[in-house]
């Protein structure tokens, strides 16, 4: 269980991120990790799964994804793989940063490039929908997906189907590229 799904620890279960973990706690969480944007109601879970020829990363949507929150996740990994380079030069140029704080802020930029890369290879043939826009009070639902990404049911808290077109199990997405660091 991570620290962010936890659902007895005074809500973190639907809007705490692993920036948040940072932000609050001072760490960034090993795997599972949860992404979460309020704004473009994006929200995401990554794992690591180890498997017998290495380790996979599997990626869990929260919320359907739409063709905004997509090109986001797409202009963010591109500003973080630029700023990529900088890493060793931010730390020559801020000796008023404490090295285990500046650290820990590169830890976070290389754990957003990987959930990014995860998520945006998720997305490949998914049909990107809208219709998270339209449900009040978002985050507190599980959206059950097919294999192609479309929205088949959208349940409450309780897991009862609050509105279904066929019911699927939940759908995840397992990346084919090479190990990943646990963060």
């Amino acid at each position: 269980l991570s620290y962010n799904q936890c659902n007895i620890c005074g809500g973190r279960i639907h809007w705490h991120g692993t920036a948040d973990m940072l932000d609050d706690y001072g760490f960034v969480e090993p795997f599972p990790q949860r992404y979460y944007d309020e704004d473009l109601r994006l929200k995401f879970d990554i794992d690591q799964i180890d498997e017998e020829n290495g380790t996979k990363l599997t990626v869990k949507w929260g919320a359907p994804p739409s063709e905004a929150g997509a090109a986001f996740l797409r202009e963010q990994l591109q500003r973080l793989e630029q700023m990529e380079g900088m890493k060793h030069e931010a730390n020559a140029d801020s000796p008023k940063v404490p090295m285990n704080e500046s650290n820990k802020v590169w830890e976070l930029h290389s754990a957003f490039i990987v959930a990014l890369r995860a998520a945006l290879d998720s997305l490949k043939g998914w049909t990107l929908s809208d219709i998270v826009d339209s449900i009040p009070n978002w985050d507190e639902y599980q959206y059950t997906f097919d294999k192609d990404g479309n929205l088949v049911s959208i349940l409450d808290q309780d897991g009862s189907i609050m509105s279904s077109v066929t019911y699927l199990d939940e759908y995840t997405y397992e990346s084919e590229s090479e190990e990943h660091d646990e963060f």
